[in-house]
């Protein structure tokens, strides 16, 4: 047929092009096909968006291993899947530096479409569960995709995005209710988990103990970075029995609590805007305070357009409550998060309006009550530790994720300062210095370059008696 009838070579391309197709390996002789499709345009319904990338595998008159070789190598670096293990048997893969070499692609693209809860009992972050056989425990798997749920990106802390505590705490008491678990006894949270793109989560449940008990930790690692190095956020115990109650029921039936003043909370999230806490309109849902001696109590109304299908505490609702510790007498001015959770316990309800008793207790240990609307417990907390967050969010945020020598971040542009007059001038961290003794102050204490201008001897003169100055 090849010989006999027409070959339609330019309709089978286009047809090619129109199911996004992007790159073509001449398995003949020669390049000649290779040209062809080159020069073929994509039609006007092809959507690809992208460069149409030619390679022939052989050429007439060069060394036929060099020659495939290159066009793999071509075909790795626009970003195919090359499988060099069959290529290449015995060899192994190496992290190459400087950015040449780095193959990814930041296209341009659609908002990623919500990850729709998977069986009855789903969960909005998580998109997959496995019970480990033998009963060695649960894997719970999921992405966190700030345009997919844009509340996480509302949630900023020094300038960074970051999962709020509050999301730990209310994952790790679904893992507990699939795990047939009836509280978090323990729960720790190790690092901030920055989100800085696509995150891919793993939470896992270990064996029952002995007592009961269960293993819980929450890992992430960037989404597309396969041998990057799996991070521990957080880490903790379920237990299966809820320990017997002790002292006084609670009770918020009545509202607002009887003998409680109330704080004014005009401006308060402003107010915490310039203390380092930048909260999106989801995390803005303490609406009134009260205090009566050591309790803190707040009125928590989620906004109209938040969604909390599939949750059955809305983790900006959670998070919300937590700002009770942030009013009234005894909060303070530091820059606070949670740290430690002990005695989780939470029931299946879905309240948009909640009550809040925070009971302030020694060295930052809170215990913590929230109500629904009528004032039926729907979440506990027997402790709550805080711990101030370091100036530093990147620090904060413990291990790098990594996938090889460099990685790409993005950081806010910064805007220059003017350079002072004079002969002059030193830049390091704190912007641009001019003549004097401020100057040379400095440049002893960060041991700066300095740019040799016409004043530079006299700098040298300044700083340790004519010490040497890096130029």
């Amino acid at each position: 047929q090849h010989l006999r009838h027409t070959v339609r070579f330019n309709e089978a391309v286009q047809y090619l092009h129109t199911h996004n197709v992007t790159t073509f390996l001449e398995l003949g002789p020669d390049g000649v096909l290779t040209a062809m499709t080159r020069a073929i345009p994509a039609p006007e319904e092809s959507e690809t968006g992208r460069e149409v990338t030619a390679l022939p595998l052989l050429r007439k008159g060069r060394p036929e291993g060099a020659t495939l070789a290159a066009a793999l190598a071509q075909a790795h670096v626009r970003g195919r899947d090359v499988r060099w293990e069959g290529f290449l048997p015995g060899g192994r893969a190496v992290a190459l530096p400087t950015y040449p070499y780095q193959r990814d692609s930041y296209w341009l693209s659609a908002p990623a479409a919500p990850v729709a809860p998977g069986p009855a009992g789903g969960h909005p972050l998580l998109d997959g569960v496995v019970e480990l056989a033998a009963g060695q425990g649960w894997l719970f798997t999921g992405t966190l995709d700030a345009e997919a749920h844009p509340w996480l990106a509302e949630h900023t802390i020094l300038g960074r995005t970051l999962l709020p505590g509050a999301a730990v705490a209310e994952l790790a008491l679904y893992a507990a209710g699939r795990a047939g678990a009836a509280e978090v006894a323990e729960l720790t949270l190790e690092h901030p988990l920055p989100l800085d793109g696509r995150v891919a989560l793993q939470l896992m449940v270990g064996a029952a103990a002995d007592d009961g008990t269960r293993p819980l930790a929450l890992h992430s690692r960037p989404e597309g970075a396969p041998d990057g190095a799996w991070v521990r956020h957080a880490c903790g115990l379920l237990a299966e029995d809820v320990p017997a109650a002790t002292g006084e029921d609670p009770d918020l039936t009545a509202w607002p609590p009887p003998g409680a003043g109330e704080i004014a909370v005009d401006g308060l999230y402003a107010r915490l805007a310039e203390r380092g806490y930048a909260y999106g309109p989801a995390f803005q849902g303490l609406r009134r305070a009260w205090q009566h001696g050591a309790d803190v109590y707040a009125e928590i109304v989620l906004p109209d357009t938040a969604d909390t299908g599939g949750f059955a505490l809305h983790p900006a609702a959670l998070d919300a409550a937590l700002h009770t510790a942030l009013v009234g007498t005894g909060a303070g001015d530091r820059l606070v998060v949670p740290f430690a959770w002990s005695a989780l316990a939470l029931r299946a309800s879905r309240p948009a309006r909640l009550r809040v008793r925070l009971r302030r207790g020694p060295d930052d240990v809170h215990s913590l009550l929230i109500a629904d609307g009528d004032g039926v417990p729907v979440f506990t907390a027997g402790s709550l530790a805080v711990r101030e967050l370091r100036a530093d969010p990147a620090a904060a945020a413990g291990p790098v994720h990594g996938a090889g020598l460099f990685d790409l971040r993005w950081s806010p542009l910064r805007t220059q300062t003017s350079l002072p007059a004079g002969p002059w001038a030193v830049l390091g961290d704190g912007g641009a210095l001019g003549d004097g003794g401020a100057c040379a102050d400095a440049v002893r204490a960060a041991g700066v370059a300095v740019r040799a201008y016409p004043g530079l001897e006299a700098l040298r003169a300044a700083v340790d008696g004519g010490a040497p100055v890096p130029t």
